[in-house]
């Protein structure tokens, strides 16, 4: 295994943990109170637990959301150790979406739910949601970042391709 891909994984494992960190602190700190971050843009507000996905899809089911999170975590893991990618995007993009998954899947598996605390100040309907799932967001676009713009380009190079 080459230095660079080592590297590449130590950065991974190191961004996983400090998304896990930095999701189970603001949890733990923010999570039932209730105050504006930023005027009519950001505020933290308290609600109960969320025992579905985002929006509520599959309410209740805990049971499923905890499988799916395993099943999927598992498969990401699979997938990234031969994919062997040396792009410091889709390194970053792995770590915040792993990290972000696993966040809420121990609040699911030892609270019984995802607890939820950020909203949007000027849009009233949109769900409360938490650095989880800001950093699961945040590591799709990476992703579709990455194969839409890098991983074509590395590609042709040798730089995207398993070696």
């Amino acid at each position: 295994m080459n230095i660079k891909i080592l590297k590449l994984y130590f950065l991974k494992i190191l961004i996983i943990f400090l998304v896990l960190l930095i999701d189970l602190l603001s949890k733990k700190f923010f999570y039932g109170n209730n105050f504006i971050i930023i005027p009519h843009v950001l505020g933290v507000r308290p609600s109960q637990l969320n025992t579905g996905g985002a929006w509520s899809i599959l309410n209740d089911k805990m049971w499923l959301l905890i499988l799916l999170s395993i099943i999927f975590i598992i498969f990401a893991t699979v997938f990234d150790v031969f994919f062997r990618c040396k792009s410091k995007t889709y390194s970053v993009a792995f770590g915040f979406i792993l990290g972000g998954t696993i966040g809420n899947l121990i609040d699911r598996i030892f609270l019984g739910g995802v607890r939820d605390f950020l909203f949007f100040d000027f849009y009233i309907s949109y769900p409360t949601f938490n650095l989880a799932d800001s950093f699961l967001l945040i590591g799709l676009i990476l992703f579709i970042i990455f194969i839409v713009f890098i991983y074509n380009k590395d590609s042709k190079t040798g730089e995207g391709q398993k070696k």
